[in-house]
C-alpha cells in the first residue's frame, strides 16, 4: 500500500515555485523591458524598479488626457495625446479601358490617424515625446525620452500600420483572426470606437513571455507552421497574418 506524506503548507508553496520556475522559458527579466537592470539603463530612471514604470497597484491612470483611449491594465505611466502620420491603403478605380481589376490599393501618407488602445501604451515610451521617467504621476523630464530606433516619433509611414490605418478586414488573402485566438498570439487590438485593428502587440509580446528576438511573438528568421497550417521557410511571424 502507498503512502503518501502531507506536504506542510510552505513547503508546498515553495515546490510550486519550483515547477513554475522550471517551466518558464522567458521573462521580461534581462529583457528591453527589465527597466531596473543597471547594464541596460545606467542612469536609473526607473529608481531600480522593473515594473512601476508602466503598472502600479494603486491610484493608476485609466484613461488619457484626451480623446477618450483607454489605459492598460493599471496603468501608471503618463500617455501621449499626439495623432499619427501613417500610410493607409485607399481603394480607388482602375482607369478605364485596362485589364486591371475594378479596383486597386494606392498607399499614401495620411496624417492626423489614431492608434488602438494597446498602441497609445508602446508609444507613451516609443513615440519619444514623454519622459522615461514620466510615471507615477511624475511629469520630470530629467531622463529624457527614448533614444535611438526605439524612437519612431509621430511619422510612422516607415512602419507597420497600426490603428486607423490597419482595420481588420476577415480576407481571403489575410489569415483569419480566429486561428491566432485559438493559439493565443498575436491578437488583433481595437481603436476607442471598438473596431478590431492591427497594434504593436499583435506582433510584439511586451512582457517577453516568448523569449523571440526582438520581443515578437513567434521568431519570424526560422521556418515554422502558421496557425493555419501551413510550413514556412522563414516570415513566420509576417505568414501568421498573410497569405502569401
Amino acid at each position: 500500500m502507498k503512502r503518501f506524506t502531507k506536504l506542510a503548507p510552505a513547503a508546498a508553496a515553495l515546490m510550486a515555485m519550483g515547477l513554475m520556475v522550471g517551466s518558464v522559458s522567458a521573462e521580461i527579466s534581462k529583457s528591453k523591458h527589465d527597466f531596473a537592470d543597471p547594464t541596460l539603463y545606467p542612469t536609473n530612471w526607473s529608481n531600480g524598479q522593473i515594473c512601476l514604470p508602466c503598472h502600479a497597484p494603486h491610484n493608476t491612470q485609466p484613461t488619457a488626457t484626451a480623446g477618450g483611449i483607454m489605459g492598460g491594465p493599471l496603468w501608471n505611466r503618463t500617455l501621449p495625446t499626439n495623432s499619427y502620420r501613417m500610410y493607409i491603403s485607399t481603394a480607388v478605380a482602375a482607369p478605364t479601358g485596362t485589364n486591371a481589376a475594378n479596383t486597386t490599393n494606392v498607399y499614401k501618407a495620411t496624417d492626423g490617424k489614431k492608434v488602438d488602445t494597446n498602441s497609445i501604451l508602446c508609444l507613451s515610451c516609443h513615440d519619444g515625446s514623454i519622459a522615461l521617467d514620466s510615471f507615477g504621476g511624475a511629469t520630470s523630464t530629467t531622463a529624457g525620452v527614448i533614444g535611438g530606433k526605439a524612437n519612431f516619433g509621430t511619422d510612422l509611414t516607415n512602419d507597420h500600420p497600426i490603428g486607423e490605418a490597419a482595420k481588420w478586414q476577415e480576407v481571403s488573402y489575410m489569415v483569419s483572426r480566429s486561428y491566432r485566438d485559438s493559439s493565443r498570439i498575436m491578437p488583433l487590438r481595437v481603436l476607442d470606437d471598438g473596431t478590431w485593428t492591427v497594434g504593436c502587440t499583435s506582433c510584439h509580446e511586451p512582457h517577453n513571455r516568448t523569449g523571440a528576438p526582438n520581443m515578437l511573438w513567434v521568431d519570424n528568421g526560422k521556418a515554422g507552421s502558421t496557425v493555419d497550417g501551413r510550413a514556412v521557410s522563414g516570415s513566420v511571424l509576417c505568414l501568421n497574418c498573410h497569405k502569401k
